[in-house]
C-alpha cells in the first residue's frame, strides 16, 4: 500500500485525559523523575572530556608487552594478542596448514581464493621468505585495491546513481571509484590521499563563502568519511557526534557561523 498510510496524515486531537494529566504535572512543579537516565543528545556537553576520547589523541608507539609464550611471537602484534590471551588463560590455536594459510591470506588481501597454480607454488616453496613472497604477490594483484577500496567508498557513500526517488545515473562517478582503487594499488600515502580530498572541498567552502549560508552538509565529506561522525543539525550548538560523549570539534565550531 501507499506509504505513509493515509490514516497517518489525519490530525488527531489530544485526548482530554492526557491534557488534564499534563496540566496536573505542571501545577505540581513539572518535577522530572530523579532516576531517569538522560539520552546522549540530552546530556550537557563536556568538551574537555570529549577531547580526551581515545580517537582524538595523537598516535603513539605503545610499549610492546612481555609474554610467557615467546615461541609464538613472530612480530610485535603477536605480543599484544598473546598478552591478552594469557590474561584470560587462553592459548593461540594451532598454526594453520600451508594450504589453509594461503587461502586465508588470499581471501583477506584480495577477497578471492587462490588459484590452483598459486597454491601449488606456495606449497612447493620451502624458502624462509615463502610467506612474505606470497603476501607481496597478492598485494600486487589489482584485486587488492578493488577489495579494500570498497570500504572507503562505503564511508563516502559512493554509488553509481542518486538513489531514493531520484535514482538518476551518475555517468562520470566511476572515475572517483577508479581513483580510490588506484590509490590502494599504488600504495599512496594516507596523508596525501586525505590532502587530495580536502583541497577541492576547502576551495569550495572558503572561495565561495557566503556568510549565513554555511550548512552542515558542507562538513559531511570530512566528518562522515574521515572521522566517521554524523552531523545531525545545521546549528553549531546542536551538532552531535557518534561517540560515547557529545562533543563540539574545533572544525565544526570554526567553520559554521
Amino acid at each position: 500500500g501507499e506509504m505513509p498510510p493515509k490514516e497517518s496524515k489525519i490530525s488527531k486531537a489530544v485526548p482530554t485525559a492526557a491534557i488534564a494529566k499534563l496540566r496536573e504535572w505542571v501545577r505540581e512543579g513539572a518535577k522530572w523523575p530523579a532516576n531517569r537516565i538522560l539520552g546522549i543528545h540530552e546530556k550537557k556537553v563536556e568538551l574537555e572530556l570529549a577531547r580526551a576520547f581515545w580517537s582524538f589523541q595523537k598516535v603513539k608507539r605503545p610499549i610492546i608487552p612481555t609474554v610467557q609464550d615467546v615461541s609464538r611471537v613472530s612480530n610485535p602484534i603477536d605480543s599484544f594478542i598473546i598478552k591478552r590471551l594469557e590474561a584470560d588463560k587462553l592459548k593461540l590455536s594451532p598454526p594453520a596448514t600451508r594450504a589453509n594459510l594461503s587461502r586465508r591470506v588470499s581471501l583477506g588481501i584480495r577477497g578471492l581464493p587462490p588459484t590452483v597454480e598459486e597454491q601449488d607454488r606456495f606449497l612447493n616453496d620451502q624458502s624462509p621468505v615463502s610467506y612474505t613472497s606470497l603476501v607481496e604477490r597478492f598485494l600486487s594483484d589489482p584485486a587488492f585495491g578493488e577489495k579494500w577500496a570498497r570500504h572507503w567508498l562505503d564511508l563516502v557513500r559512493y554509488a553509481d546513481s542518486n538513489g531514493y526517488e531520484r535514482d538518476a545515473a551518475k555517468p562520470s562517478v566511476w572515475k572517483y571509484r577508479d581513483y580510490v582503487i588506484a590509490a590502494f594499488n599504488n600504495d599512496k600515502p594516507y596523508d596525501r590521499f586525505v590532502l587530495e580530498h580536502l583541497k577541492p572541498w576547502l576551495r569550495q567552502v572558503f572561495m565561495r563563502w557566503e556568510p549565513g549560508r554555511m550548512k552542515s552538509t558542507h562538513l559531511k565529506p570530512l566528518n562522515t568519511g574521515l572521522m566517521n561522525w554524523t552531523i545531525s543539525s545545521k546549528r553549531p550548538h546542536k551538532l552531535f557526534l557518534d561517540s560515547p560523549w557529545v562533543a563540539h570539534d574545533a572544525i565544526t565550531i570554526n567553520l559554521i557561523p
